[in-house]
């Protein structure tokens, strides 16, 4: 009985031992988050590369928007991705890591956001409207603005992380 007892005690222990995991060194941190961001900018990547390869000179404005619309959700959701794995990460320990870690999610929150919000508008468009390539540029326009005012991640004020960034192979 007192076995079981003790069992039973060291359940919640060890439940509060790894739940307390509130930071990780900074190549471990490094190395994830690369792990993260690689497939992330791969897929990204292979979406732009279909979208020119089905976009023709040739092609109708209809099967553009499709195109368009079509990379441009399929980037928002990589964002989306990648931006719920990262903010499931402990914050990396070093000094001001919480914040750097914020930086990352944060940056990866605009760019599913600028991506969702271009989407709408791309999709929202009449293809058969005689400024429908002026609309188009006028929403990438504002994409990559509201891409850029995102936080930039790579002002990295951490001797430690920036080393980690350099030397962890998953970084390369």
């Amino acid at each position: 009985m007192r076995r079981r007892l003790l069992l039973l005690l060291s359940v919640p222990l060890l439940f509060l031992a790894a739940c307390g995991a509130e930071a990780m060194t900074a190549r471990d941190w490094a190395t994830s988050v690369c792990g993260t961001l690689g497939p992330w900018r791969t897929r990204i990547g292979e979406l732009t590369g279909g979208a020119q390869a089905a976009i023709k000179p040739d092609s109708t404005p209809q099967t553009a928007k499709e195109e368009l619309v079509k990379l441009i959700q399929g980037a928002a959701g990589a964002s989306s991705t990648a931006h719920d794995s990262l903010a499931k990460l402990p914050a990396p320990d070093v000094e001001g890591g919480a914040g750097v870690r914020d930086t990352f999610v944060a940056a990866l929150a605009t760019a599913r956001d600028a991506y969702g919000q271009a989407a709408a508008e791309l999709g929202g468009l009449d293809a058969s409207a005689a400024d429908f390539y002026d609309r188009v540029s006028a929403v990438m326009t504002r994409l990559n603005s509201a891409y850029s005012a995102g936080p930039d991640p790579s002002s990295l004020d951490s001797k430690e992380l920036k080393e980690a960034f350099d030397t962890v192979p998953e970084c390369r």
